[in-house]
């Protein structure tokens, strides 16, 4: 079993050192004594590890903003060719520049969303698959409470997801056409189809829910305020988002 430690790693600053302290530890129990220090990152890896620690544990990882990252790694702000990749199995959005591991966030997603990709309308899950940012609004512009303050729009559906649609009839030859031109385009497809859509990455989590489930919503992805804001302004239309397993 794993524990959250305020000390730090050997050679790392401790939260009583450094309110910006970049990484904890954690100390494994063993027999009922705490063992030796192990790095969050090769805990975040640890089959191990179940997974609620693995969550809980992340939450403690870099906090420090965004653009202090990216300096520290030479990156000039606005920050160069950023892309999202979330992985639903470990409820995690990574923040890259280019190839360059950024910044790791937490996120809730689809309460139905283990049961498989998002499918059709209405279907509570959150879809797989790559994709881009197709529109972006502030808190100004958005009326329910639970998507916090940002929303980035997801293109769902893609061009696989529309093929899908097709061979099991649940959208037309017209419609597929209107999607794959939409895609190409890399503008919004269309979100009235049997597909569903409005699927977006939001902030509202934690801030209106605290820590109270990871698999909370109706197929978007849920963030909190703070870090879907952080996201918000380095991020343009456009942008590609990769949604995995």
């Amino acid at each position: 079993m794993f524990f959250l430690s305020s000390a730090a790693l050997p050679g790392m600053p401790g939260r009583a050192e450094s309110a910006q302290a970049p990484y904890m530890g954690v100390q494994r129990q063993e027999r009922g004594r705490l063992d030796a220090w192990v790095p969050l990152p090769m805990v975040m890896s640890q089959d191990l590890v179940d997974e609620n620690a693995r969550y809980w544990i992340m939450l403690e990882m870099d906090q420090r903003p965004l653009e202090v990252i990216a300096r520290e790694k030479k990156l000039k702000v606005p920050i160069p060719k950023p892309r999202l990749v979330l992985e639903k199995s470990t409820f995690t959005l990574t923040f890259y520049s280019g190839d360059i591991v950024l910044k790791v966030y937490p996120l809730a997603i689809g309460k139905y969303t283990f049961e498989g990709p998002k499918f059709q309308d209405g279907d509570a899950r959150t879809p797989e698959g790559d994709y881009y940012v197709c529109k972006k609004l502030t808190k100004e512009s958005l009326t329910n409470p639970l998507m916090g303050t940002r929303w980035l729009q997801v293109s769902y559906p893609n061009l696989k997801d529309a093929q899908i649609g097709l061979d099991t009839g649940l959208i037309t030859k017209a419609e597929f056409n209107q999607i794959k031109a939409a895609n190409r385009a890399r503008v919004m497809p269309p979100q009235e189809t049997a597909l569903g859509g409005g699927i977006g990455i939001h902030g509202g989590y934690f801030d209106s829910m605290g820590k109270s489930t990871k698999t909370w919503t109706g197929g978007c992805i849920g963030m909190r305020n703070a870090d879907i804001e952080e996201i918000f302004r380095h991020v343009q239309l456009g942008t590609p988002i990769t949604i995995k397993p």
